[in-house]
């Protein structure tokens, strides 16, 4: 019984080695036979490289409460070591900005400001109080200085820390709030040269990454509510100014282009994260031996991956541009022939992959599903700001024609194509009685809330 047993065990043991040495020979006749890289890939890789290097700008951005009297690049390089530290370590986290600050206080945000959650329902009262939270001269000299230098990025690879941006996003907050005041005053140039600057800082940063998109999204929309809020109540003083707003306006509707461009830094960031190479030598141990690093490497080919991932990057480029420009699907694209190469094992499927080219490479997008389909938010996110734009550019329009009652109603009805609604190209709702008009906003936003309609006033 035993002889039996040894002979099923010695056949089971050459079976394996078979079929291993059977797929050593496969996959190194794979090895052998790479792909390069295709064009498509090609020139995501080529736009990726032109990406800025340097990261002062985001250092600037952790250093921005630096004390009045130092540097705030010399204080964010200082604190940013401190800052990635674990939430226990938080008694060395302040022992150590402490010293960064050498002794000096460090600067803060007015409590009104940093709380503030701004929304379509907003008052008059409620947007001049914001303008008397007036901030420190030298954080609002810092985020002028910061949103001119560049990208306020730490580096675009995967896992790379992002820098603290939204007290930016408060002190361009404030800026919109200040030029209402300004606009309420009288003082219509002061007013619409504070619109300027605060909508250009957030379109500078557009284009970096999709993250700082959406936070420019978010920025605009704060804008565009407090301007069309003047425009509503009051209307511009004379044509320069008029002409002045509807170049502020038409400057929104860029950010299709730049959420577009921003998809660069996506594609570094998805790049990074399957450099195997790389990773495997982060993982390497102390006298690993020759022959396991052969094994992998023979698993997993970048080339091919980034060629099956640039498939997908270029239908994620397009949801982009197609939802910020109003017309996008949620239809999904057509899965590789080989996603699955075994459906009939169910999930075991995947198992199929240890006779294919690259198996490492295609387990991991599949594990991933489709990259796709998340981008289409993000369009979308960009065409709700424009609608917004949208909307006020009617508003400007109307007060500057100083239309009401029934020539009001039949002007939003025949607007221009640049004053309807981006995705369905028909008028805005207009209510002649509370003399309100409606936005249909399709993404769920901070400042202008959930999914439906929300009103401003006409």
């Amino acid at each position: 019984m035993w002889l039996v047993g040894l002979i099923v065990l010695c056949g089971s043991a050459l079976l394996a080695l078979t079929l291993a040495g059977l797929l050593a020979l496969l996959h190194t006749a794979y090895w052998y036979a790479a792909p390069p890289l295709s064009p498509q890939a090609q020139a995501f890789e080529a736009s990726a490289q032109n990406l800025p290097s340097s990261p002062d700008n985001a250092y600037r951005v952790e250093g921005l409460f630096a004390p009045a009297a130092l540097d705030s690049l010399a204080y964010g390089k200082c604190a940013h070591p401190l800052l990635q530290l674990a939430k226990d370590d938080e008694t060395q986290r302040q022992a150590g900005l402490a010293r960064c600050a050498q002794g000096q206080p460090t600067l803060t945000l007015p409590p009104a400001l940093e709380q503030a959650k701004v929304s379509p329902a907003w008052t008059e009262r409620e947007w001049l109080a914001l303008a008397q939270a007036v901030p420190d001269d030298t954080l609002l000299a810092r985020s002028k200085a910061i949103a001119a230098a560049g990208p306020r990025s730490f580096g675009y690879r995967y896992l790379d820390p992002l820098p603290p941006v939204r007290p930016l996003g408060a002190l361009n907050l404030w800026h919109s709030a200040h030029a209402l005041a300004l606009w309420r005053q009288g003082r219509t140039a002061d007013a619409v040269s504070a619109f300027e600057g605060a909508v250009a800082e957030n379109l500078q940063s557009a284009d970096d990454t999709i993250l700082e998109a959406m936070f420019s999204v978010r920025g605009l929309s704060e804008n565009l509510l407090a301007l069309q809020r003047a425009l509503a109540q009051s209307p511009p003083t004379d044509e320069a100014i008029t002409q002045r707003l509807r170049q502020v306006l038409d400057a929104v509707d860029s950010m299709p282009a730049q959420g577009v461009k921003a998809m660069d830094a996506e594609w570094r960031s998805y790049s990074s994260a399957v450099d195997f190479e790389e990773l495997f030598k982060q993982s390497d141990r102390r006298g690993a031996l020759g022959w396991v690093k052969t094994v992998r490497n023979h698993l997993a080919f970048r080339e091919d991956t980034l060629n099956r991932l640039a498939i997908q990057f270029g239908d994620a480029r397009q949801r982009v541009l197609a939802g910020a420009q109003g017309a996008w699907t949620d239809q999904k694209p057509p899965a590789p022939a080989d996603t699955n190469p075994c459906p009939v094992l169910g999930n075991a499927g995947y198992l199929c992959y240890a006779v294919m080219p690259n198996p490492t490479g295609r387990y991991v997008l599949a594990s991933t599903g489709d990259i796709a389909i998340g981008y289409t938010r993000y369009g979308i996110r960009i065409a709700d700001v424009r609608n917004l734009a949208a909307a006020t550019r009617l508003t400007l329009e109307a007060r500057r024609q100083r239309l009401s009652g029934d020539a009001l109603t039949a002007f939003v009805s025949s607007a221009p194509p640049n004053m309807r609604d981006v995705f369905t190209r028909q008028p805005f709702a207009y209510h002649p009685v509370t003399h309100k008009l409606g936005v249909i906003l399709r993404n769920k936003s901070s400042v202008l809330g959930e999914p439906g309609v929300y009103e401003l006033v006409l």
